[in-house]
């Protein structure tokens, strides 16, 4: 059945306005299902609402190209007339997988097998294609990923922060240009801004405001502050913040229970050292981490990769020269090359979650040779390492991309030949060519490219990448792949969380204490949904045991609007960070206890017709491999 849109007019003179004119057009991947055209009459201030019968196409575009329709309204009356046209995408019934490859070309041609999915659907599906000349480059694009990340926590908001603050400064001492960044504070102080308004009650930072004060995220928050004041960033009020902070780090310190964990934080509360202090204000923090990096240092066969690393980098920087390079040199020789450079591996997370994956490892090993024995050629093959560990522009997650870019910074401030390369390449997709150029040529810059591949030259199962350069330059390259198959998706085969979702009716009513409360019934065919009344969405997540950091997104059905989604009394836990986006209602939890979480919020349907919603997904923000979807729904609505 059509989906009936809604128009309104208002009159905004003192008088009735009749034989008012109305009309709609409509072209694209929609049609009218009903009249195109009405007259109505108008109150002295008053409105007129129209509704209008719209059939959507069922199908994607057989070319694999984005659907979207364009909508005009027009209304006319004697003493005026006004007009408004809009265009909106009309999205595939489907739910996007993720994957992703990377590599160096190093030879005249290689050849890349992209394997798709076979079921699809090539609307809304692309291939994102990364080819950078240079480390520079590479750490550019990073550093875009991650400003431009679309949610922004505590730890996401200190991991654009930081890598971005530290890599402008390392091209503005080497003379290098960044495009994009030719007004830094303009991009960086929101995010400094951000991390104001992150901070807690007690001083120090979560995860989100509503968590529990966090050492490693209140590490990581000084952390970058100190880089954005460094950088010139909001100079002022970040050391100021970053200087009153430091009572919570003091604390953070006192209260870890791990050595790896004082190493850590150490090396993240290190960098206030290095900002200008006239007034000796960081005497005490100074005393703390001399104190501490004399014990960790005792215990350092006791450390892991990330302990060992990040322990090296606090103590140079704290003046422990003999003390550093000793633990750089325990922690380079965990390291184990192969084929794609040298790399560290992962820490047992049983003690510290937070850090010590196999990225991560080999990041804070590239920051540490960097600041400590930066003509050692082992730091040559750990960038290479990361370069080759990639997932397109990111490594990851965002807590693994903050610490890669980062070290890639310090990378190229001691090696700036590094920010150099040009390269004659050519790519070509499934025989058609995508891209023919020379890399490079940006001012010190050897600049790469980002080649948007859309879905109508994409193909189900195999896809052939041919790259081919001229010259002796490497060149790398990335590619990942945002595809889309029909909803609900391939069976689920997540076993440590699953996600189901109701749609129920709600009335709301009060306890005996005047609170609000929900009375909710089930929806059921004979008492169809109206337009404009409160739907309940109920999100249960079962687990078997523990888990941090989840991510619940659920997209909004098309027709509704999101009332609430931390309305008062619904069930959801008590420390639940929501954000209600154009498409979608956003949940994140710390902590996902074992067994059964309900998370409830409010939608309201606006507009009759019969609709879909897409399953919901939760997914940890900290590993990408664990990931779930609920089933879909099909919502029927009608008009009051």
């Amino acid at each position: 059945p059509p989906e009936l849109l809604v128009s309104v007019v208002n009159n905004r003179t003192k008088q009735p306005l009749t034989g008012v004119s109305e009309s709609i057009e409509v072209t694209g991947a929609a049609r009218l299902g009903g009249a195109s055209s009405l007259t109505s009459s108008l109150a002295a201030g008053g409105e007129s609402r129209s509704r209008w019968a719209v059939t959507a196409n069922p199908e994607s575009p057989r070319d694999g190209s984005d659907a979207s329709a364009t909508f005009v309204f027009r209304a006319k009356a004697k003493p005026d007339a006004d007009a408004l046209e809009l265009t909106v995408p009309i999205a595939p019934r489907a739910v996007r997988l993720e994957s992703h490859a990377a590599g160096t070309l190093d030879a005249a041609t290689q050849s890349v097998a992209v394997a798709l999915p076979d079921a699809l659907v090539r609307s809304g599906s692309s291939v994102a294609l990364e080819l950078s000349p240079s480390t520079g480059a590479i750490a550019l694009g990073g550093v875009e990923h991650l400003v431009t990340y679309p949610y922004g926590c505590t730890e996401q908001t200190s991991n654009a922060l930081m890598p971005a603050a530290m890599l402008l400064s390392a091209a503005r001492d080497a003379s290098v240009t960044l495009p994009g960044w030719e007004d830094p504070a303009k991009r960086l102080t929101p995010l400094v801004q951000r991390l104001f308004a992150l901070r807690r009650w007690d001083g120090g930072w979560g995860w989100w405001t509503d968590s529990d004060a966090d050492p490693y995220m209140t590490a990581l928050a000084v952390d970058a502050l100190a880089c954005a004041s460094l950088a010139g960033v909001q100079a002022d009020a970040a050391r100021s913040i970053a200087i009153d902070a430091r009572a919570s780090v003091l604390r953070a310190l006192g209260e870890l229970r791990s050595v790896d964990g004082e190493a850590y934080v150490s090396m993240h509360a290190s960098r206030l050292l290095l900002l200008p202090d006239p007034q000796n204000e960081m005497a005490d923090l100074r005393a703390q981490l001399n104190g501490v990096a004399g014990s960790v240092y005792a215990q350092r066969q006791q450390l892991g990769a990330a302990g060992l690393a990040c322990a090296a980098i606090a103590s140079q920087r704290l003046g422990r020269r003999v003390e550093a390079e000793a633990l750089l040199e325990l922690l380079l020789q965990r390291a184990r090359p192969n084929g794609n450079g040298l790399g560290l591996t992962a820490d047992p997370l049983e003690e510290h979650p937070w850090f010590g994956e196999a990225i991560e490892n080999t990041a804070y090993a590239l920051e540490a040779i960097s600041l400590i024995a930066p003509a050692d050629p082992r730091s040559v093959e750990l960038t290479r390492w990361l370069i080759m560990n990639r997932t397109g522009r990111d490594w990851r997650t965002t807590r693994q991309s903050g610490p890669v870019v980062l070290a890639l910074a310090s990378y190229l401030a001691t090696h700036p030949a590094e920010w150099k390369g040009t390269g004659a390449v050519r790519a070509q997709w499934n025989g058609e060519r995508v891209f023919d150029a020379l890399l490079g040529g940006t001012t010190g810059l050897g600049a790469g490219v980002r080649v948007n591949i859309p879905g109508g030259k994409l193909k189900p199962g195999a896809n052939a990448l041919v790259l081919s350069r001229e010259g002796s330059s490497a060149v790398h390259w990335a590619w990942s792949a945002r595809a889309n198959v029909p909803s609900p998706g391939p069976a689920v085969t997540e076993t440590r969380v699953s996600v189901k979702r109701e749609f129920l009716r709600a009335t709301r009513t009060t306890d005996r204490r005047g609170r609000p409360r929900w009375l909710v019934s089930p929806l059921e065919a004979k008492t169809p949904i109206r337009v404009g009344e409160s739907i309940l969405v109920r999100l249960t997540l079962s687990a078997p045991r523990d888990l941090s950091f989840l991510m619940i997104e659920d997209p909004k059905p098309a027709g509704f609007e999101i009332d609430a989604v931390l309305p008062d009394g619904v069930d959801r836990p008590w420390n639940t960070h929501a954000e209600a986006r154009d498409d979608r209602a956003v949940f994140f939890l710390d902590a996902l206890e074992s067994g059964d979480t309900v998370i409830e919020y409010l939608i309201r349907p606006e507009m009759a017709g019969a609709f879909t919603a897409l399953p919901a997904r939760v997914s940890a923000m900290y590993d990408p491999d664990l990931a779930t979807r609920s089933g879909e729904a099909r919502l029927q609505v009608q008009g009051r």
